[in-house]
């Protein structure tokens, strides 16, 4: 495996958000004369990742607004059948 990607997967395992991650590994590709294609590797994996993550991010907040609407609708003294 590429020694950058290995680089960028430590950071992630490590808790590091993902565009501080692709940061530190492309001053790292820098700092070794890694070549384009090393950032290429790096920046396909580190664009699935940040796909993923926003995934999971947006289904989180999905489930947080339909929870919220539904209480402040009940609090409202709206029925279960009146919910959009």
């Amino acid at each position: 495996m590429n020694k950058f990607l290995e680089k960028y997967k430590e950071e992630r395992e490590a808790g590091t958000e993902e565009f501080k991650a692709f940061g530190i590994v492309v001053d790292f590709i820098l700092d070794e004369n890694g070549t384009i294609d090393d950032l290429n590797i790096v920046h396909d994996y580190f664009t699935q990742d940040f796909i993923e993550e926003s995934e999971r991010e947006f289904e989180v907040l999905s489930k947080y607004i339909e929870t919220s609407y539904q209480r402040n609708m009940r609090l409202a003294g709206h029925r279960e059948s009146d919910f959009i």
